[in-house]
């Protein structure tokens, strides 16, 4: 039987960014992902691409390599024949040092989706289901936090504007969208999942799979 193959393509809270530590990540079983691949089942393989810090399509200034648009196309090449692509992104571009409009961010997203739409084309003859995800929204309570240097009151308003905008890219290219916004994230640093959080991600995105496998019977 023919496994159904899931790339999940996101940042910190795709790698599993642990909020209680500088940088390491959860154990496997809390991060969604593991939650996700154990909830579908042996029928569906689920790859993790996370990076921390990992923009949409915008060079960070001391790290231009966690631009999410170059490393995209070798990563698609890399796990092809791929069925589902979920794409989470566009919480980094809400930082202060981007300086980024919601529009733009967006545009961000547009250019990933129009990407794997070529690239997967090319490389394995059809383009997969690709799930454009509205990551969690920042939480207001900024201030004192561990990012407060980084995150400010429009970054908090980017990371929800961005949701409808993503939305109607997912309705125009033809993609499933998940709207996490509401999944929670800690108070210690306001953007990266709690435990609850990632428990929560994994059954949405496990409903919305599940559902759209059903549909294409």
């Amino acid at each position: 039987m023919k496994q159904t193959t899931i790339l999940c393509y996101g940042d910190s809270n795709t790698y599993g960014y642990d909020p209680h530590t500088d940088g390491a990540r959860y154990p496997t079983e809390v991060c969604w992902t593991t939650r996700f691949s154990h909830a579908m089942g042996e029928g569906c393989r689920v790859i993790v691409e996370g990076l921390s810090g990992r923009t949409t399509a915008y060079d960070r200034v001391e790290f231009p390599w966690k631009n999410g648009y170059p490393y995209l196309t070798p990563c698609l090449a890399s796990h092809k024949p791929i069925d589902y692509l979920i794409i989470m992104l566009g919480t980094n571009d809400c930082n202060v040092e981007m300086e980024l409009s919601a529009e733009q961010i967006a545009a961000g997203m547009e250019l990933l989706v129009q990407t794997a739409e070529e690239v997967t084309r090319s490389e394995q003859g059809y383009v997969p289901r690709i799930v454009v995800v509205a990551p969690a929204a920042i939480r207001p309570e900024i201030e004192g936090t561990v990012f407060a240097y980084q995150l400010d009151e429009t970054s908090v308003q980017k990371s929800h504007d961005i949701a409808p905008l993503y939305r109607k890219i997912a309705e125009e290219h033809g993609c499933l969208y998940l709207d996490a916004t509401g999944v929670e994230t800690s108070p210690i640093d306001c953007e990266h999942l709690t435990e609850f959080g990632h428990e929560q991600l994994a059954e949405l995105m496990t409903d919305l799979i599940r559902w759209d496998l059903e549909q294409r019977k």
